[in-house]
């Protein structure tokens, strides 16, 4: 029903547009009026019967038991109904096409600006009158896909609007006012010169300003700041729009100059002094139009959508900083650093134990999934086995993001880490807004990643969309969805920060956490989102011990983990086999390493750094290694062999059975 109600509101909008362009040629080819008339009554009289053919093409099978039926008594009310609607949208449609609104008036840009908007609102009354007397005729489902339709029609004529004030308005306002300061400045230039010395400053300065004060921790933003970007955000997105336009028009300009504009002319009888060879101001938008058309699809077919943002330059320095670093015979690039051989494939670590599951977020603002209105999005992973989750299905990740010509190359593991990581992109999640997509897509600050969604047939296997305009529009208007061949994926905290959501909806039997996410307060942030989430969407409760951790007076009394209980028997029943968590926090006790106790004295943020702070040094790195390792010794009692992830996940298992350790913990044993 979604897609039939779309179809009619996009056929009625080009229906529409091609109505006002007929009123549009009869006004300028027949001054006197007659044909104008005539040729736009034929219009409005096939509107109506193009809608109802529109209507019963996308209408939902009527056969359907899936609640989704529409179904309308045809009586002598519903007839009523549609003779009255019909009378105010033809009424509408004899006023406009006989009236003296339109081109040839002096109200050229009125009419291109808000003809179209006021035929679609003959439309939305004709469709408010007619369910308002039709109602009693009318089921629930049929009142629902009206109101619909109306409401969309209503966004379709104030979108038409707003885009003609920007192009017709805005756009001269922009022009007059660069022009009034440069004369104030006393600029001697042309004026296209002086307006682009004063407009690309001005205009970088805010757009940089607006995207530097969005927070890559929204979670953690101030009300004020909030309160400001929420008003601040759209006037910026405004005046980027109205620069475009002016832009748009300067160019429009320079290709009018190159006609013949200093003889007047007749065109059927009429004469408009001052006038333009025929055709030129037509004929250099259509230019500007196809030229810019054909330089977008160009570039957005040539240049990856992907590769060319800030998550290449993330990707790099992250594969640099931990995979290669981790290397002893790296061969560097003598003037980049970088070396190839640093980066590996996800699908490279199946043997590891235990299984390496990395987490993300997949952004669905646009989804209609019951739940996921608050949300915006979902937990999507990458393991070494399967990429994706139980809505979109799973593939295998040796082929995943392959060139999609059967040679499965398999996904990188530093971009995995990298779009993991992703804090600042133009979806985020539950703290996904209009205004930041756009301003972040605009200014290309964007870490996301555009992956193939693992339910399509052939998209799954492909690096990134062949054509880029479409990800980028829907990323940049907050229109991602997880039913197109592609979906933007950004940080897993975005959704849930610890990867847990995932591993109970698989029903994992042992979990290891590592929580070193940004926690000053020890508010245990990341693990009760990720518990409450879980409880909410499907249902299973899981059980931690209580933690007292915190900052002040630390000893022994902090705990470096806890064991939690995942209760899969409330959901499968009492004979299904419990899950068991293994969670370790970062955390200070008091007997840790004499190097780790000094660096913590004198930095009061360690260990608990924003993920603002990209810029660590040689101590830093180390201290946090070392309280890394000191964590799950101490954890595992002291146990050999976890110098190894195999070594580590029989130590693990260990400590679940083992008393002194569970007591330790203070946490009943499991």
């Amino acid at each position: 029903a979604r897609r039939g109600v779309r179809g009619v509101v996009l056929a009625l909008v080009a229906l529409v547009g091609g109505l006002t362009a007929i009123r549009f040629a009869a006004d300028w080819y027949f001054p006197a009026g007659d044909e104008r008339e005539g040729y736009t009554a034929i219009g409005t009289v096939i509107l109506l019967p193009v809608l109802a053919a529109l209507g019963h093409r996308f209408w939902p099978d009527t056969s359907a038991n899936d609640g989704s039926t529409l179904r309308i008594r045809v009586g002598a009310r519903t007839i009523f109904a549609a003779m009255v609607g019909g009378t105010l949208i033809g009424g509408g449609g004899y006023w406009f096409s006989a009236g003296r609104f339109g081109a040839g008036t002096g109200l050229d840009e009125v009419y291109a600006a808000f003809a179209v908007p006021i035929l679609l609102g003959f439309a939305v009354l004709e469709i408010i009158v007619f369910i308002g007397i039709a109602s009693s005729q009318l089921d629930d489902s049929t009142l629902e896909w009206w109101s619909r339709t109306s409401g969309w029609l209503a966004i379709a004529a104030m979108l038409w609007a707003a885009s003609g004030f920007l192009v017709f308005y805005l756009a001269d306002w922009i022009e007059s006012g660069l022009l009034a300061v440069s004369r104030l400045l006393s600029v001697e230039h042309s004026s296209t010169s002086a307006a682009l010395a004063i407009l690309m400053p001005l205009v970088s300065s805010l757009a940089g300003l607006a995207v530097r004060g969005m927070s890559a921790e929204p979670g953690k933003t101030s009300k004020m700041k909030l309160a400001v970007q929420s008003v601040a955000l759209p006037i910026v997105i405004v005046l980027l729009l109205g620069s475009v336009a002016w832009a748009d028009l300067r160019m429009v300009v320079r290709l009018e100059s190159f006609g013949d504009t200093s003889v007047p002319c007749a065109t059927k009888g009429k004469v408009i002094p001052p006038c333009y060879a025929p055709g030129a101001e037509f004929g250099a938008v259509v230019t500007l139009f196809a030229s810019l058309l054909a330089f977008g699809l160009l570039m957005s077919r040539t240049v990856p959508v992907n590769r060319f943002s800030l998550h290449g330059m993330y990707r790099q320095r992250l594969i640099r900083t931990f995979l290669g670093a981790s290397r002893r015979d790296r061969r560097p690039n003598a003037f980049t650093g970088f070396d190839s051989n640093d980066d590996m494939r996800v699908h490279d670590l199946a043997d590891v134990r235990p299984l390496h599951v990395i987490n993300t977020t997949l952004n669905a603002l646009q989804s209609t999934h019951l739940g996921r209105h608050e949300t915006k999005a979902q937990s999507m992973t990458f393991s070494p086995l399967h990429v994706g989750n139980r809505f979109v299905g799973y593939r295998p990740a040796a082929e995943y993001g392959s060139d999609g010509r059967g040679r499965g190359t398999g996904l990188s593991l530093g971009m995995a880490l990298a779009v993991s990581g992703a804090a600042a992109a133009s979806a985020m999640g539950i703290h996904s807004t209009k205004a930041r997509a756009f301003l972040l897509t605009v200014a290309n600050a964007r870490l996301g990643l555009w992956f193939g969604n693992p339910q399509s047939a052939t998209g799954w296997q492909r690096s990134e969309p062949p054509l880029g305009v479409e990800p980028l529009a829907r990323e940049m208007l907050g229109l991602t969805t997880d039913h197109n061949p592609y979906v933007y994926l950004s940080d897993g905290g975005h959704y849930e920060n610890l990867g847990l959501w995932e591993m109970v909806a698989r029903r994992c039997r042992f979990i290891i956490i590592s929580d070193a996410g940004c926690d000053p307060t020890y508010s245990f942030e990341d693990l009760s989102n990720a518990v409450r989430r879980i409880r909410l969407d499907l249902d299973i409760p899981i059980e931690f011990p209580p933690m007292g951790t915190c900052r002040e007076g630390q000893g022994r009394s902090n705990q470096h983990g806890a064991i939690g209980v995942i209760n899969y028997s409330a959901v499968d029943g009492p004979n299904a086999p419990d899950g068991t968590i293994l969670y370790l926090k970062a955390t200070l006790s008091g007997d840790e390493s004499v190097d780790v106790r000094n660096f913590a004295a004198a930095d009061p943020l360690f260990p608990h750094d924003s993920t603002a702070n990209q810029f660590f040094d040689e101590a830093r790195f180390e201290s946090y290694r070392m309280l890394g390792f000191h964590t799950v010794m101490s954890v595992t009692g002291g146990e050999k062999g976890i110098d190894s992830a195999q070594g580590l996940c029989a130590v693990a298992k260990k400590v679940l059975e083992d008393q002194r350790v569970a007591a330790a913990l203070k946490t009943p044993a499991v």
